[in-house]
């Protein structure tokens, strides 16, 4: 009988030890980096007021944080290194009837698809602005150009940014004012992992069967916005617009709520696209489309309260270029920038 006992307090020891063993496992394999671990977490459910993954739901798990730092490198026109800050509400003629809601994908439902995921590869700009010029296309033209256009046409192919290294918002709008992008169908988007296909030489889509052209934005209509005033405008008349902001470590646990910067440090910055906007408890809040996918947060977007990581500091627009192909659509859009 002691024999019998003593063979199974063997037997357990080797179980349990098996089970530690692969929990140390699942552990490195699941949480790989220190961005995403759960004391961050534990410490943003007690502070924060918006919702944040469990570390072991989190999207980013896997990731390394040399990967998740790398997708944080577009050159932000107006850095300051401080997370929260109130604009002035500068006086313009356009400030008037701005409702306290509004968004773009409930105002225009047939110009939006899914948000997309830029992967391990910092092309957020190329994302951000080549889905806010497919946006207005449709949207200026009375959805008469449905297209989708092409993040990796700017990837590959606008030498003045540095693709997968990041890039700045008014270059990647002057290269669309000069040169165009083809459609996502004529050039798919191949830079998931960090690689960057040569800019075809020759003026042909890689699917033979699809005609190859350029959409270009209007030349002269592109510049910076300066205060939320006038991207609540031009949004309201335009579509949506890109915009830049500050990436902290705390974002990377977002899920859902208004998000305001708690605590972490900078990582870098980050292009998205703004849609719209709302208001929660007397909190004005942005409607953002990020370039991560339509799993993450609220269905691929997040809110974020006015002011914070400067991102209502960078915004761009820019308009689409409606005479194409000899059709002309007329003046069907209103004027951003005087």
């Amino acid at each position: 009988m002691a024999l019998k006992h003593m063979l199974l307090i063997v037997l357990l020891s080797q179980v349990n030890l098996i089970v530690i063993i692969n929990n140390i496992i699942n552990d490195s394999v699941t949480i790989a980096n220190n961005i995403i671990h759960h004391k961050f977490h534990d410490d943003l459910r007690q502070k924060a007021k918006w919702e944040s993954y469990k570390p072991e739901e989190n999207p980013f798990r896997e990731w390394t944080d040399s990967e998740i730092k790398s997708m944080f490198q577009i050159k932000l026109k107006n850095y300051k290194p401080i997370f929260s800050m109130e604009l002035e509400l500068l006086e313009h003629g356009i400030v008037t009837n701005i409702p306290k809601s509004f968004d773009a994908r409930q105002q225009w439902p047939n110009c939006t698809r899914p948000p997309r995921h830029q992967g391990h590869c910092g092309s957020c700009w190329a994302f951000s602005i080549s889905s806010t010029l497919s946006d207005r296309f449709c949207i200026l033209s009375n959805e008469q150009i449905k297209v989708e256009l092409s993040p990796q046409d700017m990837v590959s192919c606008n030498t003045e940014n540095n693709a997968c290294r990041g890039g700045k918002q008014d270059v990647a709008w002057e290269f669309l004012e000069q040169t165009g992008v083809v459609t996502e169908d004529c050039f798919s988007y191949d830079s998931t992992y960090d690689k960057q296909p040569e800019c075809p030489i020759k003026k042909r889509c890689l699917n033979s069967q699809i005609p190859y052209f350029k959409y270009k934005a209007e030349k002269g209509k592109s510049g910076h916005l300066k205060c939320p005033h006038e991207i609540q405008t031009a949004i309201m008349n335009n579509g949506p617009l890109t915009t830049g902001m500050l990436m902290a470590e705390d974002f990377m646990h977002y899920k859902s709520g208004v998000y305001k910067y708690d605590h972490g440090e900078l990582l870098g910055g980050h292009a998205v696209k703004i849609v719209g906007w709302g208001e929660d408890n007397g909190i004005s809040f942005w409607i953002v489309e990020n370039s991560w996918g339509p799993e993450w947060g609220e269905n691929g977007y997040f809110r974020i309260k006015f002011g914070e990581n400067l991102i209502d500091s960078n915004a761009y627009t820019g308009l689409p270029d409606l005479d194409l192909n000899n059709f002309n659509f007329g003046n069907l859009r209103k004027e951003e920038i005087e």
